[in-house]
């Protein structure tokens, strides 16, 4: 339960209140798993964020280069 609600994006304080726990560490470390779908997820983010500033900085150095050539 403790993972699925995680996966809802609820709070890790109110699934510990949910289930009870008398500390929100015996909740993280025992009823909140990361599954792979998440990892996968998260990783794909970091991708995309990666490859954004990629463009980004492809972009700014075009801009720059040309900027240069107008100059001379």
């Amino acid at each position: 339960m403790g993972s699925n609600l995680n996966d809802l994006g609820v709070l890790d304080l109110t699934i510990q209140k949910i289930l009870r726990h008398g500390n929100v560490t015996t909740t993280r470390k025992s009823y909140i798993h990361h599954r792979e779908h998440q990892m996968t997820a998260a990783m794909g983010q970091l991708a995309a964020g990666i490859e954004a500033e990629n463009r980004r900085a492809k972009a700014e150095r075009l801009a720059e280069n040309q900027t240069a050539e107008m100059v001379n």
